[in-house]
């Protein structure tokens, strides 16, 4: 079972939201955040180093900068975070954007046993001595009753990202598209939200749901 990484950030909590910015009033149309390592991240981080179209690009790099994704609104005031893979089988960047309502970004690969992934590896060996299991799509995200994860992120091909190709393919997706997945994120975003003060339905609440699911309750 997969749930969302714990998010105690006030500015996230029910209580305290009010709501996605607007997509007209959004400073940035992607945000790059990422750690420059693996061969996804090094391409994109070169594609958009030399990018020079219209679109805003906000650089908040973990090692170069304080305001990182752990800052909401480094989050909030783009239209999309990139969320390419890292080391492991799941990304809290992923659940800090649905939760400022931006759509993530992600690779797509295919697995050679099958399926597909948005993580680095498919194959069931350890890494940094830690056990490593298929990272396939349907086992790296919460089951969310109503919930269709391609609904509320984008994915891109590993071989249109090698290709340098990323902004290109973010460029083409239709501004309607855009509304509509914000939408969507805004009505399940506290699906991935923990209400720290347990008055409203959340992440917590979708996990009971799953484990009384699982009991036949």
């Amino acid at each position: 079972m997969v749930v969302p990484s714990l998010d105690p950030y006030d500015q996230r909590q029910p209580s305290q939201w009010k709501g996605g910015i607007p997509l007209a009033e959004r400073k940035h149309f992607v945000t790059h955040n990422l750690g420059i390592r693996y061969d996804e991240r090094a391409a994109v981080h070169q594609e958009l180093q030399s990018y020079n179209g219209t679109k805003s690009i906000h650089f908040a790099i973990p090692k170069t900068q304080k305001k990182t994704y752990f800052d909401p609104d480094s989050n909030g005031d783009a239209i999309f975070v990139l969320c390419y893979p890292g080391d492991r089988a799941f990304q809290k960047r992923i659940f800090d954007t649905w939760a400022s309502v931006a759509i993530p970004v992600v690779v797509s690969r295919e697995c050679k046993g099958g399926g597909t992934t948005h993580f680095r590896l498919c194959r069931a060996k350890p890494i940094f001595w830690r056990p490593f299991y298929p990272a396939l799509i349907n086992k790296t995200y919460p089951h969310i009753p109503g919930v269709d994860y391609t609904d509320i992120l984008v994915e891109i091909p590993f071989e249109t990202v090698m290709a340098k190709g990323t902004m290109a393919f973010l460029e083409s997706i239709p501004e309607d598209r855009i509304f509509r997945m914000l939408q969507k994120i805004e009505s399940v975003r506290h699906k991935f939200v923990y209400d720290l003060e347990g008055r409203s339905e959340d992440a917590y609440s979708v996990l009971l749901q799953n484990i009384g699911s699982m009991l036949g309750k």
